[in-house]
């Protein structure tokens, strides 16, 4: 897996609605898709403060996109 770099929007919302994985996260959408945002080696199940910090914003993000998840490497870059 190589890192790849995403511009989109973060939201901070309550995903998994009804079952047993229901959360409050952090999300970053393109005009693609949508992935659960956070940092490579944090926490999965506690939104990171700093990435939460960014909702509403539009943002450039450098890491690894996975099915669900984008694992952030490096520090967004607002795009707004």
């Amino acid at each position: 897996m190589s890192e790849s770099t995403q511009t989109g929007r973060v939201s901070v919302r309550r995903v998994a609605r009804g079952s047993k994985s229901e959360q409050i996260s952090v999300v970053f959408t393109t005009g693609e898709r949508t992935w659960l945002l956070r940092r490579a080696g944090a926490a999965a199940f506690a939104p990171d403060p700093d990435l939460a910090g960014l909702d509403g914003r539009r943002v450039t993000v450098t890491g690894y996109e996975g099915n669900g998840t984008f694992l952030v490497t490096a520090d967004p870059v607002p795009d707004d």
